[in-house]
């Protein structure tokens, strides 16, 4: 069972990358906090415990900040203990096309392995590719054999008044659970589907 970890290497200048605390916002991690640049790293750390199934596969725009900001994520990597050679690294080109967004969709799936298990951050990169990593988690459970997506996370900066107050991560894997659930009310026909997935979420 391979367990693939999905990130994207930040936009941000070296200088702007800051190592912060992220809080989880409705559920916990049980090791201690940790310092990072990439929300996705104390999800990593979480998933130790048999470090020769880890692939990470890694998104990264090609320009010189995301290869800086790269080398920092190697480097918080092998602090887990993991190698670089676990890495995949995904480059695409600073381009917003719909060429480019399908390919990238392709790759994604085609590098996850049937039998395997997914936690994605969707926190850096362009807005399309967080929305291209959310659709291919949805395509990959349907297209794949034995595949399951245990946490799609994102890391927030908490501003008031442009002061930043604190950083929060949260699972926003409700959200893909959601759509399961909506493609079963259609699939099943029912005649109010939208009062029925209310009735299901209990929001009458």
């Amino acid at each position: 069972m391979k367990r693939i970890f999905i990130t994207t290497i930040s936009l941000q200048s070296k200088k702007g990358l800051e190592k912060v605390i992220y809080e989880p916002v409705g559920f916990e991690f049980s090791k201690e906090e940790r310092r990072t640049s990439f929300p996705i790293i104390p999800v990593l750390a979480e998933n130790m415990e048999r470090k020769e199934e880890i692939e990470i596969i890694a998104i990264r725009i090609k320009n010189a900040d995301t290869a800086d900001n790269y080398k920092e994520f190697v480097k918080e990597v092998s602090e887990l203990g993991l190698e670089e050679d676990c890495i995949h690294v995904l480059e695409v080109p600073e381009k917003q096309d719909i060429r480019t967004q399908v390919q990238l969709l392709i790759h994604l799936i085609d590098l996850v392995p049937n039998h395997s298990t997914i936690n994605a951050c969707v926190t850096f990169g362009t807005k399309p590719i967080s929305i291209i990593i959310t659709y291919a988690l949805n395509f990959i459970t349907k297209l794949l054999s034995d595949v399951d997506v245990d946490g799609i996370y994102y890391g927030e900066i908490v501003r008031e008044n442009n002061v930043v107050k604190g950083y929060k991560i949260y699972n926003l894997i409700g959200l893909l659970l959601l759509g399961n659930i909506i493609e079963q009310i259609d699939a099943l026909e029912f005649d109010n589907p939208k009062e029925s997935l209310k009735r299901l979420l209990d929001l009458n």
